[in-house]
């Protein structure tokens, strides 16, 4: 990152822990996903940091973790569609953070049917990037899978990432285009 581009993030992220102090846990929620969805990575990083301190919110924890795992994800997927292997180190560092975020919230809520389905799509990129690690990340987006159309069988992003998981699937196991 260029030198003024990090003192830049450097200043957002510290004005944003300012304002963020100032507000209550639940209004921070909804502006931290207006900025996920502004489209920008630099909001999308702010708005990562917002989800991460509220993590501290024992009431709100669980979304504050889904949704920093959102940012990972689609912080991943852009760099995925957008840059050269170069970057590849930081795909998978994206896909670990998110990875570990959405474990926390569905241990946190067993029963949160969209963590498990992003959870078990983000196995699936990180397979993607290292397919060595299919034998093992496989099994769990499997199990992920599984238990998210357990839960919410009719839910739109259920159903949508369960599909985009068999289409990118090889048939050999049991994908299915």
């Amino acid at each position: 990152m260029h030198w003024f581009a990090a003192a830049l993030m450097f200043v957002v992220l510290s004005a944003n822990a300012t304002w963020a102090d100032a507000q209550p846990a639940d209004s921070l929620l909804l502006q931290a996903k207006a900025m996920l969805w502004s489209g920008t990575p630099d909001q999308a990083l702010v708005a990562r940091a917002t989800f991460e301190r509220i993590v501290a919110d024992d009431d709100l924890a669980t979304l504050a973790h889904y949704y920093a795992a959102l940012v990972g994800h689609q912080l991943a997927g852009q760099l995925i569609g957008t840059k050269p292997d170069g970057y590849k180190k930081e795909v998978i560092a994206h896909l670990d953070y998110a990875i570990d975020h959405l474990e926390t919230a569905t241990e946190r809520d067993p029963d949160f049917a969209e963590a498990w389905a992003l959870l078990a799509s983000v196995y699936g990129q990180k397979i993607a990037q290292k397919p060595f690690s299919a034998m093992a990340l496989g099994r769990k987006s499997d199990k992920a899978t599984e238990r998210a159309r357990e839960l919410a069988p009719d839910n739109p992003r259920v159903v949508l990432l369960a599909a985009i998981g068999d289409y990118n699937t090889p048939k050999m196991w049991g994908g299915d285009k």
